[in-house]
């Protein structure tokens, strides 16, 4: 399957990058993210190179966190190489470093340092539509902005310009479609609550994953009489649901170093808590 746009980000704004993927993809946009795109048996940074190759446009997801990371230094300059739009999104407010300016220092960012995050990543949508061209007739709501840095306008108390009262007129459907947004992400925020609610493993109440830019391997073998869980413990220490593996099922899971997974029961109830260390490590589960 094809995709359109390649996610760049650091694991620890891994809430941010999954945002901007759905909102994306209900734009149209389809997208490559690890560790969701990598397919299993394959080396993490041959995906990585094959899906930049593959894709027509680079989000970048830029923060303190994206700024630090020798990965994404690595991706933008492959991006850049290959000569795809670069279309960078600021959740933080930190200036880059000189060698990312390299590459970024004469692209257009979108600012996205107010709350709501939705907000900004329509303009997002919109703007990666109009660069790849997407068919948008199953979408309400026309593209006619470039890409350009955007930021939350300051109240005034000037008469609205003729572009703003030309999308002053909307607001209803508009309102609809941010509510119908808001009602689907507490969905799932309630899902995946519910998803990982069980026991917990002794030491996962103060365990979480560590920002890490080094490559590591985990090979789960479930040897128990039933299908197990494996959750990935993020930044907060919070689950996120990664896969199921049926008896006697293999399973290879990319990852970083200092990460954490936890494997659970059909009730969610911890059977084991492992953390991502250099190589590969190869983890039975049950007898």
């Amino acid at each position: 399957m094809p995709f359109d746009a390649f996610i760049s980000y650091s694991t620890s704004d891994k809430i941010a990058a999954d945002t901007t993927c759905a909102m994306l993809e209900r734009a149209g946009v389809r997208c490559w993210i690890a560790p969701r795109d990598v397919r299993p048996g394959a080396e993490y940074a041959t995906s990585i190179i094959d899906a930049i190759d593959q894709c027509r446009v680079m989000v970048l997801i830029f923060s303190s966190n994206a700024n630090a990371s020798n990965q994404i230094h690595r991706e933008i300059e492959r991006a850049a190489s290959k000569g795809l739009p670069i279309i960078p999104v600021r959740i933080e407010d930190v200036i880059p470093t000189k060698s990312l300016e390299y590459f970024l220092g004469p692209i257009h960012w979108l600012d996205a340092l107010t709350q709501p995050l939705e907000k900004h990543l329509e303009h997002l949508s919109e703007t990666v539509r109009a660069i790849l061209n997407v068919d948008t007739s199953r979408h309400t709501r026309p593209i006619n902005q470039p890409a350009q840095r955007v930021k939350a306008p300051p109240q005034s108390s000037r008469p609205a310009s003729p572009y703003q009262q030309s999308w002053a007129k909307p607001w209803k459907p508009l309102v609809a479609v941010s509510l119908g947004i808001a009602l689907i992400a507490a969905a799932i925020w309630l899902y995946q609550r519910n998803l990982s609610a069980g026991k917990l493993c002794a030491d996962e109440s103060t365990a979480k994953s560590l920002q890490s830019d080094a490559q590591s391997s985990m090979i789960f073998t479930n040897r128990t009489a039933t299908p197990v869980k494996l959750f990935w413990l993020d930044s907060q220490g919070s689950r996120d649901f990664y896969s199921e593996l049926a008896r006697n099922e293999i399973h290879r899971q990319e990852t970083y170093v200092s990460h954490v997974w936890v494997i659970t029961n059909a009730q969610n109830d911890c059977i084991g808590l492992y953390r991502a260390e250099a190589g590969t490590k190869e983890i039975t589960i049950g007898p």
